[in-house]
């Protein structure tokens, strides 16, 4: 749940803004471009007028705004807006930058980032600004509060091809999906993993190889002897038939992984 504005920190700033105020501004059939376009430059003062308080004041500021722009990309009301919104370099490599943070910035700003990414004219800009290059630096850091709706937004991002150019091209983000196969404690996690494995092996077969040499295959079978989905299971299932093709092509890369050959 994300915390309200601190309407003390907005006062400061400008009597005129509140929560109430810039939600209507923003969310309005009435209002015009230019007037939303002025609550977008007193939102960025706001934050920019906080940037100079400690760094707690400065993480609220920032979780607060994400959770702005959230409720305001989920409303129908807005839609038209919140593209226009995507189309901004400049706010969208902020966005981005939260995803660097380790506070609850960062998961506020996934939630955004999510939201925004319902329209796919936004999805084609956040990929281009290195959106799945923060999303899979989110991913690889433990305890990330989002961690399942960065997953999904990755997943999201997969159904374009531009996203899958860099998603393959990350050179860390198979490494991190291998280790994340097999969660005890966290079985949609798992799950989510293997789906975009199986995205990602299907498109390279440098990747299926990059995913046995991280030892994939073993995760995989100790996911199947565990307690998670059958549907889960069944897309374990899937990968490991999609990954016979790299073993029948190189036997060799598969016996590494458990130590049969020697290096």
């Amino acid at each position: 749940m994300c915390h309200r504005f601190d309407p003390d920190h907005i006062k400061t700033i400008d009597p005129d803004l509140s929560l109430a105020t810039l939600k209507h501004n923003l969310e309005s059939q009435q209002a015009t471009l230019a007037t939303k376009l002025e609550t977008l430059e007193k939102i960025k003062t706001v934050s920019e007028e906080q940037s100079g308080s400690e760094s707690l004041g400065t993480s609220k500021i920032k979780t607060s705004l994400c959770c702005l722009i959230e409720a305001i990309a989920t409303s129908l009301e807005t839609k038209e807006f919140c593209e226009m919104l995507g189309q901004n370099q400049g706010f969208l490599q902020e966005l981005i930058g939260l995803l660097h943070l380790n506070s609850g910035a960062s998961d506020a700003g996934i939630k955004a980032i999510s939201a925004l990414c319902c329209s796919e004219l936004n999805q084609e800009s956040f990929i281009a600004e290195g959106l799945i290059d923060g999303l899979v630096m989110y991913i690889s850091s433990i305890n990330r509060g989002q961690t399942v709706k960065a997953l999904a937004t990755l997943e999201l991002l997969l159904s374009l091809e531009n996203g899958r150019e860099a998603v393959i091209n990350n050179t860390i983000v198979i490494h991190v999906l291998v280790k994340m196969v097999f969660r005890v404690s966290n079985h949609e996690v798992s799950e989510s993993a293997v789906s975009l494995l199986l995205i990602i092996c299907y498109e390279s077969l440098k990747a299926r190889e990059k995913a046995i040499s991280a030892r994939v295959l073993t995760q995989l079978l100790l996911l199947l002897q565990s307690q998670c989905s059958f549907r889960a299971k069944n897309k374990a299932r899937l990968l490991l038939k999609l990954l016979r093709s790299v073993w029948a092509e190189d036997p060799t890369v598969c016996k590494l992984q458990y130590g049969l050959v020697d290096t």
